[in-house]
Parts: C-alpha cells; structure tokens; sequence
C-alpha cells in the first residue's frame, strides 16, 4: 500500500507542474535548464556542445583565433626570407667578388660580369666553386668598408678585391687620398682578420679594347679578359694559407 501511495504522489507532482512522462527530469530542473532530450540518447557534455549556441559562438571564434594566429605577419615573412637567403650565401658564396660598377657588370649582363665567367672556368677546371658578385654602382671605399661585413658572409674563402673602383668613384666626389688609403686598408685588414685570403684586382690598365665607350666599363670581351687573367690566381688562392695573399 505505501508502495503504491508513493506511485500516485509521484503521478500527482508531475500533473502539478504540467509535465509529461516524456520529460523525466522536470522536476529536477526549472523549465530553462531543462535537457534536451537528446541527451536521453547522447551523452550529456556532446549533446550540450552540439545545442549550446553560445558554446558553437565560443568554439568558432577559438578556431577564427587559432587560423588568424598562424597567418604570419608580412613583416616576419621578410625576416625569415632574409635569414634563408643569408644562410643560403653562408653555405655557398666560397668566393666573393667586392667592389664597386666593374665587379657589378655594369653595362653588361649578369652572366658575362667577370665574376660569373670566373665561376664557369673554374667549374670548367673542375672547381665546384660560387663566386658571388657583391659589387655596386659608384661605391667609394668608405661604402666598401660599411658593407664588407654583410656582403661578405661566413664561409668565404677567398675576396677577389676591387683596387681601383672604389679609388675612382672618391675621386668623383671629392674624398681626398689618404682617407680612402686608410678605408681601403681597413676592409683589407677586417677581411684577413676572419681568415679570408684576398685576391686584388684593378681594370685601370685594361686595354681600351676591352672598354666600353665612356672609357671606364669593362665589355662582355673585357670582363672574360679578366676573368682568365684572375683565374690562376684564385687556383693558386685555393691552395694556400690565409696569411699568403
């Protein structure tokens, strides 16, 4: 009998509260926290990810948050592009050829500067060697010395060194003797302070053949000239000390 007291009782709450045999859990929940009633069949905290709007906004904006964190920033992607291209030269660029327009092919292609045909007769020689054109237009030898140690990376074993480029372009703008002297003799000393030997180079005596017509540029036949002219003695280079050149 109180068996079945305890039925009707229980029967006679949930007509109370207006809620049918389907909805086992309104008398422990108020209306708003309800389950649903697919957490019947599904567990609870899936059912609650999959119908909790708030919990879909929340998940959402975590992985918007996440996406955005791995779009790299344009600015890292040029660091990251320079150090690749700087441990690419430290782990190629064995021979550097530093000075200023006639080591940069000025007026010719790239490919018939003297530092590229210097890499073709070499590898013809049987020298699995890069040699790095590191000139530029108009350096004096005060630019020469701020850049030595950008252009010239690790793993540099010989500098084919300009002698009369950086001379001529002080000249041009008024820069006096003794302080291009004293700057050139300070990119030799920091050159052979890393154990790097160098190799000068000059085109003031080059024949007017091999000149272009400002009389000062070497021609694709003048910058091959060189190239062979400088090519024992960079042969000769790889086969010495540091403290012989």
């Amino acid at each position: 009998m109180a068996r079945r007291g305890e039925k009707q009782l229980s029967k006679s709450l949930l007509r109370r509260h207006n809620y049918s045999c389907r909805r086992p859990f309104a008398i422990l929940f108020p209306l708003e926290q309800q389950p649903h009633p697919l957490s019947a069949i599904i567990p609870l905290h899936i059912s609650a990810g999959i119908l909790d709007r708030d919990s879909l906004a929340s998940r959402k904006e975590s992985k918007t948050m996440s996406k955005s964190s791995l779009r790299l920033n344009p600015f890292v992607i040029s660091v990251l592009a320079f150090c690749l291209m700087a441990l690419s030269n430290t782990a190629q660029a064995q021979i550097v050829a530093f000075g200023a327009s006639n080591v940069s092919g000025w007026g010719v292609a790239a490919k018939d500067a003297f530092p590229a045909q210097l890499q073709s007769m070499l590898r013809a020689n049987g020298y699995d060697i890069r040699v790095k054109n590191a000139g530029v237009y108009g350096a004096t030898t005060g630019d020469m010395r701020n850049r030595m140690n950008m252009d010239i990376p690790q793993g540099t074993s010989i500098v084919i060194l300009d002698m009369s480029g950086g001379y001529f372009n002080n000249f041009l703008q008024g820069i006096n003797k003794e302080q291009g002297r004293a700057e050139m003799d300070a990119v030799m000393a920091g050159i052979r302070s890393r154990g790097i030997k160098i190799v000068p180079e000059s085109t003031l005596r080059m024949p007017a053949n091999y000149k272009q017509k400002d009389g000062r540029h070497l021609t694709a036949e003048g910058h091959k000239f060189l190239a062979s002219r400088l090519l024992p003695k960079v042969i000769e280079a790889l086969s010495s000390r540091p403290d012989q050149s």
